[in-house]
């Protein structure tokens, strides 16, 4: 199961890559990289597990890790607002002119919607919204 998956994602990165008008052999060399990896692991000297097939995608640490997620993350975008894109985080932000109407839940509908076709999971947990206001009576907005 985790070898299709992998093989089905590495489909999302190659369309990515060629998107970027990439030379082909630049685009092989990172399949290649990407595939058919072996791992073991060492627990002390002399005490090493059997090599195995490691399907999980980019290895930890790499210098291609950070550019290959940059890549898959490059065409994120959220309507009419501000966007800020970091390696394990996205923020995106919307200034409502006052007496009009937000746009934040189409905003997130569109991050979520990129999010389930491009594959990623999103965390839930780190969801959050932060509202500031310059009016001088408050007003009590409700949460979303």
């Amino acid at each position: 199961m985790c070898r299709f998956l992998f093989k089905f994602l590495l489909k999302f990165v190659i369309s990515k890559l060629r998107s970027l008008d990439l030379p082909v052999s630049i685009i092989n060399w990172i399949i290649d990289f990407l595939s058919d990896r072996f791992q073991r692991v060492k627990l002390v000297e002399g005490c090493v597990s059997e090599r195995g097939l490691d399907p999980s995608g980019v290895p930890q640490g790499t210098k291609l890790g950070p550019w290959l997620f940059i890549i898959m993350i490059n065409d994120l975008s959220a309507c009419d607002a501000l966007l800020w894109k970091y390696v394990d985080d996205t923020r995106v932000s919307e200034v409502v002119p006052k007496e009009q109407a937000s746009n934040v839940q189409k905003i997130v509908d569109r991050v979520e919607e990129w999010s389930r076709v491009n594959k990623f999971q999103l965390n839930n947990d780190k969801c959050k919204q932060l509202r500031i206001s310059f009016v001088r009576n408050k007003v009590d907005l409700p949460p979303r």
